[in-house]
């Protein structure tokens, strides 16, 4: 198990990147194997291919946030607002679909569906009452793009 992945992983990181043709990021959380091309992946993300993709990568912004703050739970009702909130100031611009209106339906519709599409991604996970921030989530925390380190 994860013994043998953390003695070998010179091994185990040549193979995903030299055979498999991963992008590797090693993170804080763990290691990160991207695969630029899409082929292993049934569901991208982030992409802005529709208003859900859109609604979720500003919200993860908004949660690595919250999660950089202390905070770990957001209940449900911070989502729907959150929700409100992004759909205010990039529904309309962004040309969302007429599915998710400004109302509270359309909000709340959006902000669940939004974040299932984090928990698909591991960045969150559904608690009673709301949604615990995972750390895998400071991905998508705001900042200066730092200069990658090449071997």
């Amino acid at each position: 198990g994860y013994e043998w992945i953390d003695h070998s992983r010179g091994f185990v990181y040549r193979r995903l990147e030299k055979d498999a043709g991963f992008v590797l990021e090693r993170r804080q959380e763990g290691l990160a194997a991207i695969d630029s091309s899409g082929v292993t992946a049934d569901t991208s993300f982030p992409d802005g291919g529709s208003p859900v993709k859109h609604a979720a990568i500003l919200l993860a912004e908004q949660l690595a946030r919250l999660h950089r703050s202390g905070r770990e739970i957001v209940a449900a009702d911070e989502a729907l607002a959150l929700s409100r909130a992004l759909h205010r100031d990039f529904g309309e611009p962004c040309n969302w679909s007429k599915q998710y209106p400004a109302d509270d339906e359309g909000c709340g519709r959006l902000a669940d569906e939004s974040l299932e599409l984090l928990e698909a991604f591991g960045l969150v996970a559904r608690e009673s009452g709301g949604w615990r921030v995972r750390p895998a989530i400071a991905r998508f925390r705001p900042g200066t793009p730092t200069r990658r380190r090449t071997r």
